[in-house]
């Protein structure tokens, strides 16, 4: 049986318009799922059945959403069609095929983030999280001022302060001091 689909509708005239539109392409009104979660279709649908849904591209936000739908609902042998892309009729035959172009999509993906990010460091991007904060770096100060100013063992003067010694004595080594 072919079941549309419907998400997120905006206005009542944009519903009846597609509604006209899944009538035409020979889904009765009864058989039309209005819901904002695809998922929550897929539940509803049994084994051989068709979904219809107006376009790929305005339900799934990336191909590897799309593959991923695909596969899920490939295992159910459900066959996933779009009225806008005619020309994907995607079922059960198709699932190994989709399959090894997800995990190649992948590949793809993390070869592109790579090569971006040697790019970024080869033009002297700092990569990471940065070193430090203002907040450590105010504490330690006055931790630094309470420990000299004051008869105040180091340990002492961070736990007022608020910083760990072992952050004050990095700090000291990063600015070069030795501590007394």
């Amino acid at each position: 049986m072919t079941k549309g689909y419907i998400g997120q509708v905006d206005t009542v005239a944009k519903l009846q318009d597609l509604v006209l539109q899944f009538n035409k392409s020979g889904v009765k009104s009864d058989d039309i799922i209005i819901n904002n979660n695809f998922n929550a279709v897929v539940d509803i649908v049994n084994d051989g059945d068709i979904i219809l849904v107006m376009s790929f591209a305005e339900l799934f936000g990336s191909i590897t959403e799309l593959f991923a739908n695909i596969i899920m609902l490939a295992e159910r042998r459900v066959t996933l069609r779009s009225i806008e892309e005619p020309l994907i009729v995607v079922n059960s035959q198709q699932v190994e095929f989709i399959k090894t172009l997800n995990e190649l999509n992948g590949k793809m993906r993390t070869i592109r983030t790579k090569c971006g990010l040697q790019k970024a460091k080869a033009n002297g991007k700092t990569l990471g999280r940065p070193v430090g904060t203002t907040k450590v770096d105010g504490k330690v100060l006055n931790a630094i001022k309470l420990h000299k100013e004051s008869s105040l063992s180091i340990e002492k003067a961070c736990a007022i302060a608020g910083c760990k010694p072992r952050t004050y004595y990095r700090y000291l080594t990063k600015m070069d001091v030795t501590p007394k």
